[in-house]
This record gives structure tokens, sequence and C-alpha cells, in this order.
């Protein structure tokens, strides 16, 4: 079974702008946030976003003093004048593309033209656009209506911004042939345009299944599942992967995933997890179990931890020292009980910004936490008879690292409210900070390298793994923005995460090659380890969402191809 994944899904550039600015409400501000029905048409975020503080309205009764947000569709100008007298503060999210629509309404109206709208007479949208109708209007929801359009002196036509393309040409031909002082404009947005034509453009090339993802009360994407039904295609319409059949696939052999403007990444990212999953039962026992065993792997944070291993290995190379595998080992087992430690306090924020992990720590998160416990009773035995300098830092390292995600610190960050230590926090610079104390610090304190040497190893390591918590941060950005998790992308932008990034590889590049210089020059060749790293933050960059798992892996190999260039170097420091 071929799983494709339509060109154009996910949230649009109305819907991302207005979930933006109200998380960006409900974080900055100590008062309540009302919305004017529901900000969007999509249940699981709004659900999240109540959760998160938002209160919506379904009547204008009761908005003296209060902070109200105009939904994305927007409101009829009368209750708009309302709002405006009334609320004490008015966040306006009207899209842009709806808004446009409204003012051109307007326009024509103000001269006189009679307005038709083609669209859902019922939808919220079309609603706001007839009030601005002053001279009369007419709605086109059905071929039918077009008999009650009465005869006038001009008319100007629009369209509901998520209206049917190929309704809309029918209607303007049958207008054609029956009025001729008309004014057409076109006013089906982009995104609406594009996903239509991802669902026909599948049709043709010989789609047999197409799965629309959305809320039911979204009429762009009902109107996805229309046209799939329409062409004769098996069409399933889900709001989640919990809606997804096995069954209904049985016979499937290339399908088609679309999803509506309302429809945040994680949800899209559930369905083809799902997906892939009953392909891979389908096509092969052996090639299902091996991917839940790459999952597995993937998820709770085994290749970081080889990374560990091998990273303190060529700390020990660079010392110009035998490799000390069991103090290698020490890192293994740190950084896999601090990554499942803390996954396992963050379980219930991961079901929105990782549903896979999520899945995993749901079904064994008591296993897992277990044999982190076993792995941390191991690491402290293995360096029991370093001495008390080493084990006082190993202690302290740990007790830092099983608190860090704890409800206690988060609360005291939050408490705290200054920036300045949020962004650090929530950067994983003390994530990183634990990287280097078991993998650079310990090892020196047995075997201490030159200045020199030891500068710009730690660089290299501290800028390479800052480097892989952004690209990390960003896979789960959609999920961590609803739910209000501060990450680095989200608390200075993308643009000075940007700056950030590049900032981060040039000084590990910097590091590279002052390592080169003075330790050998086949330390070069962990300068791929950096750029592999920036491709890929610009590949995502182009990106709205990403399959978590395919990325997760994608970032994660770079550690093993650092292990790689270890194993590498340790042969060529041999001869």
């Amino acid at each position: 079974m071929k799983i494709m994944l339509a060109k154009h899904s996910g949230f649009c550039m109305g819907v991302k702008n207005a979930v933006l600015r109200i998380i960006n409400e409900l974080r900055d501000t100590t008062q309540d946030v009302y919305v004017y029905g529901p900000l969007i048409h999509n249940p699981q975020t709004i659900e999240i976003l109540q959760i998160r503080g938002l209160k919506t309205l379904s009547a204008l009764d009761d908005i003296e003093g209060k902070q109200l947000a105009i939904r994305s569709h927007g409101v009829p100008v009368e209750e708009y004048r309302l709002i405006k007298s009334k609320a004490d503060r008015v966040i306006n999210l009207t899209c842009p593309r709806v808004a446009k629509v409204q003012s051109i309404i307007k326009k024509y109206s103000d001269k006189g033209y009679y307005t038709i709208i083609i669209g859902d007479r019922d939808h919220a949208e079309v609603d706001g656009l007839k009030s601005y109708a002053a001279s009369g209007y007419s709605i086109v929801s059905t071929m039918g209506d077009l008999s009650g359009i009465p005869h006038c002196e001009s008319y100007i036509v629009v369209a509901q911004t998520t209206a049917e393309r190929q309704f809309f040409i029918e209607v303007i031909d049958a207008l054609g042939k029956r009025f001729s002082n008309i004014e057409i404009i076109d006013t089906i947005c982009d995104s609406t345009r594009l996903r239509q034509e991802d669902v026909l453009s599948g049709i043709r090339s010989g789609v047999d299944t197409i799965v629309v993802v959305g809320g039911r009360n979204s009429a762009n994407t009902k109107r996805l599942a229309q046209i799939g039904e329409r062409s004769g295609v098996k069409t399933v319409f889900v709001e989640t992967a919990d809606g997804i059949d096995e069954r209904e696939f049985a016979a499937s052999e290339k399908v088609l995933v679309t999803a509506g403007a309302s429809t945040p990444g994680w949800i899209i990212n559930g369905v083809m997890e799902r997906l892939y999953e009953i392909h891979f039962r389908k096509t092969s026992m052996f090639l299902y179990w091996s991917i839940r065993i790459l999952e597995l792997v993937v998820k709770t944070n085994i290749i970081s931890s080889i990374g560990a291993f091998f990273l303190t290995c060529l700390v020990y190379l660079i010392a110009g020292y035998s490799v000390d595998y069991p103090q290698a080992t020490v890192s293994f087992l740190y950084v896999f009980s601090m990554y499942t430690i803390n996954n396992y306090l963050e379980k219930n924020s991961l079901k929105i910004s990782n549903p896979n992990k999520y899945s995993i720590y749901e079904r064994h998160g008591h296993l897992l936490l277990l044999t982190a416990l076993a792995a941390t009773a191991a690491m402290f035995a293995i360096e029991a008879d370093r001495g008390i300098i080493p084990n006082a830092i190993l202690l302290l390292s740990f007790a830092v690292g099983g608190i860090y995600s704890s409800g206690p610190v988060k609360r005291i960050i939050q408490w705290m409210n200054l920036r300045f230590i949020r962004n650090i926090y929530n950067s994983r610079f003390f994530t990183c900070i634990g990287w280097l104390i078991v993998t650079i610090a310990l090892p020196l304190i047995d075997a201490p390298a030159e200045i020199p040497a030891a500068l710009p190893l730690s660089t290299y390591a501290l800028a390479l793994l800052l480097m892989r918590h952004v690209l990390i941060d960003k896979i789960a950005f959609q999920g961590d923005l609803i739910l209000g998790r501060e990450t680095m992308a989200i608390l200075i932008g993308r643009n000075a995460q940007t700056a950030l990034f590049i900032l981060l590889a040039a000084a590990s590049l910097t590091a590279v090659l002052a390592a080169a210089s003075l330790v050998g020059f086949w330390y070069w060749i962990f300068g791929i380890n950096i750029v592999y790293y920036l491709v890929l933050f610009f590949m995502l960059a182009k990106k709205d969402f990403v399959a978590s798992l395919k990325y997760e892996l994608i970032v994660e190999i770079n550690l093993l191809l650092m292990a790689l260039f270890t194993i590498i170097s340790l042969r060529l420091y041999e001869h």
C-alpha cells in the first residue's frame, strides 16, 4: 500500500495567524481571553486552547469589560460594531483573505451593485460577508438557488474563501448566460484552491483511497471529502487517527492523505503513522516488527545514548589516552536514564507534541522508568571507585537533570517570570550541560587534556547538542505551540532561531578547524556533522509540519555518523 501526503495540508495562513496570536494573548495577559464563536473548526485544537484558558462565547449579551477575540471566519458588521462599543479590548483574528472579500462587497455595494455570494448559506464566514452587501444579496449554495436571483442593473460575484472551485466555475458559467452586467472576482483563497487541486491530481494519478483529516464542521475539509466521493474514489473522513479502521484499507493500494486548513500537524502525523502501521502489517510482519523496534530505539533515546558513548570515546582520543570504555558506558547510561525520566515526567504533553512517543510511554512507561532506575544504579556502581569528586559531580548532575522537567521546577520558573531565565530553561541549555559533564568533564578529570585541545572539543559538542535540540523542537513546534510549551523557537521567534542556529554552526565549524590544527588533520571529518544539521534545518524550515518519527530518526542518524567518525578516528589513531 503506497501512502502519499498531499503537498498542501495542515494549517493555512489565516488559521496559523489566529492560533499564534491567541496563544500569545493567553501567555502574556493576566486577564481572561474570550472568543466569539469557535476560533477555528478543529475540536481538538479548541479543546486544548480552552484548557489553557480560552473561553468561547456563543452570544454577545455580556461582553462589557472583556478581552474579546473575533474568530478567523469574521463576524457580521453590526456585531463587529457592537463588540467595538462594549468590549474592553478587541482582538481581531479575522483571516486577511476573508477581510478582503468583506471589503470587496462593501466597495461594490456602495456603488449600487447587487452581491451574489457563492458558498454555504449557514457558514459563519458567509454570515459575515452578506452583512456588507448594503445593496442586496443572494447566496448560491446549489444550482437551484440561481433562480431566486432578482434582475438588477449590475452584479458583483464573489465566493466564500473555502468554496469548491468546480462549483464556482459552474455557477459563474450559468450566471454569464443569464446576465450581462456582471463583475466576477475569484475570492477562493490559494490554500483552498491548492488543496482541492492536490486531491484532483491524486485522483488523476490513480489513487484508489483518499483519507481526509479534519473537523467535521470544517467547510473546506468537508469539500475535500466531497470531491473524492463525487469522483467515485473511496473516501475516508476522520478527525484523528482513532477514526482509522484497518478493515477499510484491506483492498487499498494507493492512498492519498489530505487535511483541512484547520487541521494541526500532530493530528496529520498521527493519521500517517497509523496508516504506515497498517501498510507494514499488510506487507510483511518482519518489516512491521522491524519498524516497531526502530521506532522504540528512536523514541526511547537509545541512539542519543550511543552518541554519548562515542563522544566520550572521542574525548579520550583527543586527550591522547586509551579509551576508558566503562566511563563511556557511564555516559550511555546517564543519557538514557535522564531522557527516560524526563519523558516520563512530561508524558501528558507528549500526547500532543509527539503522539507516537506518548503511546510508547503510555504503554510501557512504568517498565521504561524501572529500566532507567536500573541504568542509574549501574552508572553509579561503575563510577563508585573513581573518587569523591567525580561521584559528587555525577550525583549533582543527575539530581538536577532528574528534577529538570518536574512540576515544581516548572512552577518556580513560571513564578520567577524572568524572560531570560525562561529562555535559558526552555532552550535545553542545561540538558546540554548535563551531556558535557558526563561525556567531557568526567573523563578529563582522570585524563586531563591540554586546554587548547579540550576547548574546541567542548565547543563542538555543546554546539552540536544545542543544534540537535533546536531541530527536535522544530519537529514538535506546532504541538508545543498549542500546548504552551515555551521552547526557544516559540519564545524568540523563527527568525531569531535561524540566526542562532547559524551562529552555533559557525562556532562549531570554527572549533573543528581549530582542533584539526591542534590535534590532527583527521578531526575535520567531524565538520560533516555540523553541515548535516545545517542542511536539515533549512529543509525543515520549508515545511509547516513534519512526520515526527521520520525526521527524529534523521536527526538522530547524525549521532550515529559521529559515532562512525569516532571509530574511524580511533583506527587512524591506533595506526
